[in-house]
């Protein structure tokens, strides 16, 4: 009997030992939670653009094989070249027309926006042969020597930095030289003996002025219609002080923008430091600590790398080209990163995950879209008010020349770009020689 008893008391604690075994288990690990498996659209960008334009849709629930996705615009599948859970990007499709973009996967479905499929974006040549030379005349006919910059005034002139001049297009087609001698050197005057040391980056106001920056003679350049020149602000010397007119100082200015109120921006490059010039000829220093790095931050924090090319949009927020980084600088001379890592390389994506490689021209259009001279991808950027950088036109890392639709044209270290009223962009294509055009026809 006490066998049996002791029998019992085994059976029972061995019971016990595997309920609490169990139990254990069961505790430190916890029930599977439901996963909602039906893709999520947040946001498509850009809802418009032609074939062969990168579209950014973000979202979740997306699968990281591309093979499990399906993307359709207007039911025409599209190409997916990066796939995230959250993310995926696709290529508008030869076929696609006007429609909702529609996203599977693993056989759940949902409906998203609909995409404008623009067809006639196309790449043409406005001004110049493809010769290095300096030759006046009707825009086929006419010759350029490495056009570095261009800007638009309200009569529809163009404006060309051709290195030591400043050249002409007028509505009609015809190319003259509206300041600058030819010969290098530094002088004030009538448009036709002026000299420049070269002329850089350009920018037009809207009272038919043109500022210059004149890199080497340490000078910002004010150039009226008559293409009178004279000096706007910059000492006979370089070197780093702000004041009024020739009292102040500046070391290789790259490139100017002007504002609505009549603001003149300048990267002044090897200062290292974006400045500003009031109308009346005040320069101050709007942001950077003057040295060479990257940093983003306040206005005396901040760092800038390798200025090329500024820009200002409608509300007077300052825009610059640094290092393969677009650098955004507020009124207060606040400065952060728009877009780019910093990587030289070519990735359309968004923000900082984007990558460009040697970007140069920046101008902004009246709805505060950017667009780029990405010169060694040899293509044309835009980037959205929300960041989602695209490739506008070009054909990404083939240098060279093409007119024809917007995917299959060739640039050569596109620099300079301008935008009209109408959203036609202008570029100096510099190594092309010649002023080329992107439009809808």
């Amino acid at each position: 009997m006490t066998m049996y008893f002791l029998n019992k008391i085994k059976c029972l604690s061995l019971f016990i030992c595997i309920l609490a075994i169990s139990c254990g288990k069961g505790e430190n690990t916890p029930a599977p939670v439901p996963v909602n498996s039906d893709p999520v659209i947040f946001s498509i960008a850009p809802l418009s653009g032609g074939v062969g334009t990168t579209v950014i849709i973000k979202g979740d629930n997306f699968s990281t094989n591309i093979l499990s996705n399906i993307v359709k615009f207007n039911g025409v599948i599209a190409t997916i070249s990066v796939a995230k859970e959250d993310t995926l990007i696709v290529t508008v499709p030869a076929g696609a027309s006007n429609g909702a973009i529609t996203i599977t996967v693993n056989n759940r479905t949902v409906n998203g926006s609909s995409f404008t499929v623009l067809t006639n974006l196309t790449v043409s040549t406005l001004a110049g042969t493809g010769v290095q030379a300096v030759l006046n005349g009707n825009a086929s006919a006419a010759q350029f020597n490495f056009p570095y910059d261009i800007c638009l005034d309200a009569q529809g002139n163009i404006y060309v930095s051709d290195y030591n001049q400043i050249r002409k297009i007028t509505p009609a087609g015809i190319v003259n030289t509206l300041a600058g001698s030819g010969i290098r050197g530094f002088l004030d005057g009538p448009g036709n003996i002026a000299q420049f040391n070269p002329v850089m980056g350009i920018a037009c106001d809207g009272q038919g002025n043109i500022y210059a920056a004149d890199r080497d003679n340490n000078k910002i350049r004010k150039i009226t219609a008559d293409g009178t020149v004279s000096t706007l602000a910059g000492g006979s010397t370089f070197g780093y002080q702000n004041g009024t007119g020739t009292d102040a100082r500046f070391w290789e200015p790259i490139s100017v923008a002007v504002d609505a109120q009549g603001n003149v921006y300048v990267a002044d490059k090897s200062n290292f430091r974006i400045r500003k010039i009031t109308p009346s000829g005040t320069v101050s220093t709007l942001a950077g600590k003057g040295t060479s790095g990257y940093s983003d931050g306040i206005s005396s924090l901040a760092e800038f790398y390798n200025l090329q090319d500024i820009a200002v949009d409608n509300q007077g927020v300052v825009y610059v080209t640094d290092q393969n980084r677009i650098r955004k600088i507020t009124s207060d001379g606040t400065v952060t990163t728009f877009a780019g890592s910093g990587a030289n390389n070519f990735l359309n994506a968004i923000g900082i995950m984007a990558e460009f490689a040697n970007p140069n021209g920046i101008c902004i259009d009246g709805a505060g879209n950017i667009f780029i001279g990405d010169v060694t991808n040899a293509v044309i950027r835009k980037i959205s008010t929300t960041a989602v950088v695209t490739t506008y036109a070009g054909s990404p890392g083939q240098q060279g020349f093409a007119d024809g639709l917007f995917n299959t044209a060739k640039f050569y270290y596109p620099k300079g770009v301008a935008v009209d009223i109408q959203g036609n962009i202008y570029i100096a294509d510099n190594a092309n020689h010649r002023i080329r055009k992107v439009s809808f026809q």
